[in-house]
């Protein structure tokens, strides 16, 4: 990649004496590589290549969070999760049942983007804006029933989904980021003149 500059208000040191000046050096424009872009792009590249990691960790973490919880909710006894969460008390069975597949189908919709980036990636999305809208709703819930330690565990859940939200949002897929890469360079050498 290179950036046509115009250099005709460059100061140009004069050649030591007995040697010829250079020609090339008085031209009114040259092609410089562009060294600026290069450097943002590695930096760019870099950031992705530790950012991936840190957002699957993030993502099975939370995902196994959620398929953990709703299996318990499928499977355990109703007094065991009435004496563990309370709010089983309150709504019947068919509500633990619905709340229990819905988180094991938010954990499977964290982890969809294994099998195709590009056809998945909305599923991600959509799967963690529902656990961040949970966790608030919960947290919120938690706390004004004053039961603190599960306010607590929802308020731990919302920095995580919303650093994957943000993060996953922001990476987009492949292809896109090939075509922003490929806008950032500039046009080809071969359409110049």
């Amino acid at each position: 990649m290179f950036y046509t500059v115009d250099t005709r208000h460059w100061s140009i040191p004069n050649p030591a004496p007995g040697a010829e000046p250079d020609d090339t050096a008085m031209t009114d424009e040259r092609q410089i590589p562009a060294l600026a872009p290069q450097k943002r792009n590695s930096r760019n590249r870099l950031l992705r290549i530790y950012l991936n990691p840190l957002m699957w960790t993030l993502q099975g973490w939370l995902a196994m969070f959620y398929l953990a919880a709703g299996y318990a909710k499928l499977t355990e006894p109703r007094a065991l999760m009435v004496f563990m969460l309370e709010w089983p008390s309150e709504v019947g069975q068919g509500v633990v049942i619905a709340s229990g597949c819905l988180e094991i189908a938010l954990a499977l919709g964290l982890l969809t983007p294994i099998f195709s980036w590009t056809i998945w990636r909305p599923v991600l999305l959509l799967s963690t804006g529902v656990i961040l809208v949970k966790a608030i709703v919960l947290a919120t819930l938690y706390l004004l029933h004053l039961n603190l330690v599960l306010a607590v565990v929802n308020l731990a859940i919302m920095p995580v989904a919303m650093a994957i939200l943000i993060g996953r949002w922001k990476s987009g897929s492949p292809q896109r980021d090939a075509t922003i890469a490929a806008i950032a360079d500039g046009p080809d050498r071969s359409s110049r003149r």
